[in-house]
Parts: C-alpha cells; structure tokens; sequence
C-alpha cells in the first residue's frame, strides 16, 4: 500500500474502510487486501477512533452497516478513485494501437438504448479492441469473479423491495452510472388516455422475468397496499415485453430508457402506484481498478451512457 498521512489518521486506512464497506466482513476484508485478520481488526478500531463511529455493527450471525458508514460508502470510492488518478503509472495508455476484446455485461435493455452509441464511440477511439455483449445474469458475479467479465452494468438492488435473487456485490467496486425512472406503457390503439389506480388493477399485464414467473417488483409493492393485478405474460427481456405490448391491450411497467427508443409505437404514462427509482451502476473488480486499458473502456461506456440518457431524457421532453 501507499503510505501517505493527514495528520493524524493513516490514509491506507480509506482502502481497509472500502473493502470492510463492501464485504461487511472482517474476514473477507482481510482477505481482499492481503492482510491478517488481526490486523484488519486493529485497522478498524482505528477507523472507528477516528471517525467516531462504530460503522460496523453485529447483528447476529452479521456486520451491519451504521448510517454514517452508509453515507462514506460514495465518498471513500471517491477518495480512491483520485487517489488512482494521483498515483497510477507513468505508462501511457494509447487507446489508437490497443487491440484485444472488450467483455461488457448488460441486460437487453440497457444494450437496446446504448449498444450502439458505445460501439461506435469504441470504434473512433480504440479501433483495435472489439466488442463483446453478454446478458447479465445470475452467473455474472461468478464470471466476473473468474475474469471472464470485464465490466457489467447492473442496478442497485436495494432500492427495490427485498429478495433473495439479489446478488451479493460487495467483492466489486460498483460507481453510479444513471437513474432508471420506470414508465407505464400501452398500445396506442388500446390505450388513449392514461389508467387510473381501478383501471390499472384491472387490466392486464406484461413483466419481464427470466424464469417465466409471474410477479414482480411492482407485485410486491401493490402487495403492500393489499392490491393485485393479473399479470397475462411474461417475456425473458424488456424488449420482448415492449414487443408484446405494442402489438395487444396489454399494460407493462418499463425503463424509461428502453421506452424511449420505441418512438410512437408505445403509448407512454405515468405508473399509478408510486415506484422507486433506481441507481444503476458499473461494477467490476478490483484487479481492474489502476489497469489503464480498463480505465479507459470504464470511462468510455461511462460517458457514452450519461451522453445518451441525456439526450433520450431532451428528446423525451420535447
């Protein structure tokens, strides 16, 4: 590690404090970083002195994240991530001569309304490196553990109601990429006007699933209210729900990004049940974090979706 101080407090403690925030775990922490577990110990005492705060907290067989290590989560990946860009080798990174392959993991949806935008953004700028999509999916944390994944984009799970689909990323470094805002859509020829909460309940519905059941988050939080609805049919993508509601009287609750390249083939409303947004993020291993070849395709799909949501969110609002 990079010795460096601030006063008082040894700023090597800021990479112990990412791995504990992420693996809540001692252990795996240690293990992370190539330390002893005593030592990893003795480090988290003294992020607890300094930052007066027990930041972990054990909750049964658990370490429970306090508020306050909630809130430093953003902020110490912040704090690597200039420490990275202070610190990385001299070698420069020439994206012109670079050649190889470029494994990027994302689901139909997000590869609908920016596969083609970073393809040829990676085309001008890297021309020697191709391409290569795979769909996200439960063996993604696995692949990208093995280095068969260089780079996935994924949403942060915590902010939809709890399930045990979720998949663990607290061995990733995971960096906001943009907010999903979720829309309502409907068959011009089926719908005019937009549902209200009855009407909504009563009709039905398309949802994406990839083992073909037929709930969903929206499911969960109607639930919460006592409410249901029917859903009719299920497709293993977003896109495929699209499809199948644009050409019946189905109803779908979809991401506003993928809704957005459909044109006037779907009708467009807001949800009538209240629905959280959610933060989507890049995710990657840590092995990847000063490689500059990496740095350079992180950055690039980066500017690329954020370049592209603004555009769709203006056209959207013309």
């Amino acid at each position: 590690m990079i010795r460096m101080q601030y006063g008082e407090v040894d700023l090597d403690l800021l990479f112990v404090l990412e791995r504990l925030l992420a693996r809540r775990s001692v252990t795996l922490a240690a293990q992370d970083l190539g330390l002893s577990q005593p030592a990893t110990s003795r480090a988290l005492q003294r992020l607890r002195d300094a930052l007066d705060d027990p930041l972990l907290v054990r909750a049964g067989h658990e370490m429970i994240p306090t508020p306050r290590a909630l809130e430093l989560v953003e902020p110490t990946l912040a704090a690597l991530q200039a420490a990275d860009a202070v610190f990385a080798p001299a070698v420069d990174f020439d994206p012109s001569e670079a050649d190889g392959t470029f494994i990027l993991a994302v689901g139909s949806e997000i590869q609908t309304a920016f596969g083609h935008a970073i393809l040829r953004r990676l085309r001008a700028e890297a021309p020697g490196i191709d391409l290569r999509f795979r769909q996200v999916s439960g063996m993604t944390v696995e692949e990208g553990q093995r280095g068969l994944i260089d780079l996935a984009v994924a949403p942060d799970f915590s902010f939809l109601p709890p399930t045990g689909d979720a998949p663990d990323l607290g061995a990733f470094i995971v960096q906001p990429l943009f907010v999903r805002h979720w829309v309502l859509v409907g068959a011009p020829a089926a719908w005019s006007c937009a549902p209200d909460l009855p009407t909504y309940l009563r009709a039905h519905h398309a949802i994406m699933s990839f083992d073909g059941g037929g709930r969903g988050f929206v499911d969960d939080l109607l639930a919460q209210q006592g409410l249901s609805r029917r859903v009719v049919a299920t497709s293993t993508s977003f896109d495929g729900v699209a499809r199948l509601v644009a050409s019946t009287d189905l109803l779908a609750i979809l991401p506003a990004e993928l809704v957005l390249t459909f044109g006037d083939r779907l009708r467009v409303f807001d949800p009538p049940v209240a629905l959280p947004a959610l933060p989507m993020q890049l995710v990657y291993h840590p092995a990847q974090r000063r490689h500059g070849r990496h740095r350079f395709l992180r950055n690039l799909v980066r500017d690329v979706v954020q370049e592209e949501m603004a555009a769709l969110e203006a056209r959207g609002s013309a």
